[in-house]
């Protein structure tokens, strides 16, 4: 399944692993020499069509109970957009399930109003006087505008 989450947020794909005789699900791992091996009954995924390693934000793990396979990533940026890959396999066969996760940036912004404090002093004379007339009243009315 496509998902989309904010850059920050975690982010989890499953895999429903089934089949006659039982499937192996495959985890790769990296040599010193920068070679890349699988193992089977492990879990495995791709991303981009490259092994994806176990690390601090990657976790995988198998629920034997429910027959699935997850991936889940922690604190997701914008270089984890892409697709992810779930390879299994047994004697007679493969198969592969492929999700696209889309970052949406975080906003940045204060979505708050706000004005700099050195906007103020480019008013002209009369602004100025007309913005504390404005001040003073909102002070003695009690009422915001």
């Amino acid at each position: 399944m496509n998902t989309s989450v904010v850059e920050g947020a975690p982010a989890q794909f499953t895999c429903q692993v089934e089949g006659n005789p039982k499937p192996k699900v495959k985890t790769f791992w990296k040599s010193k020499k920068n070679k890349f091996f699988f193992c089977s009954h492990q879990i495995a995924w791709l991303k981009d069509n490259k092994p994806l390693m176990s690390g601090t934000r990657f976790s995988t793990y198998f629920d034997q109970a429910s027959k699935t396979a997850v991936l889940r990533i922690n604190d997701v940026c914008k270089e984890d957009q892409g697709y992810y890959t779930c390879i299994v396999d047994n004697v007679l066969n493969s198969d592969r399930s492929t999700a696209t996760l889309q970052v949406i940036p975080e906003s940045k912004i204060d979505q708050r109003s706000y004005v700099e404090t050195d906007s103020f002093k480019y008013l002209t004379p009369e602004n100025k006087i007309r913005l504390a007339n404005k001040e003073n009243e909102r002070r003695t009315s009690g009422v915001d505008r």
